[in-house]
């Protein structure tokens, strides 16, 4: 088992979730959160908060809320223009 980070993912989260960028089929690695990691984020504009403990893919989530500068969709959406997912 790797080592386990509060901010971070583990080392076989982040090979899973590079793999899963990879794959051209509709197969993916299961990556689900590991004990002692952060599974409430909050969007700091709408206040709204994403329970990410119960995700199949929780290092691309965590990635994805990190691209957008912690911001969920709706609200990087209105910010800039753009739809990062």
């Amino acid at each position: 088992m790797s080592k386990v980070t509060k901010k971070g993912l583990t080392k076989n989260q982040k090979i899973a979730t590079l793999a899963n960028e990879l794959r051209k089929d509709n197969y993916f690695i299961t990556n689900k959160i590991e004990p002692g990691q952060k599974k409430i984020f909050i969007c700091p504009e709408c206040k709204k908060k994403f329970d990410l403990s119960k995700s199949l893919e929780y290092g691309a989530a965590v990635e994805m809320f990190e691209a957008r500068g912690g911001l969920c969709v709706g609200c990087y959406y209105k910010k800039t223009g753009e739809l990062v997912y």
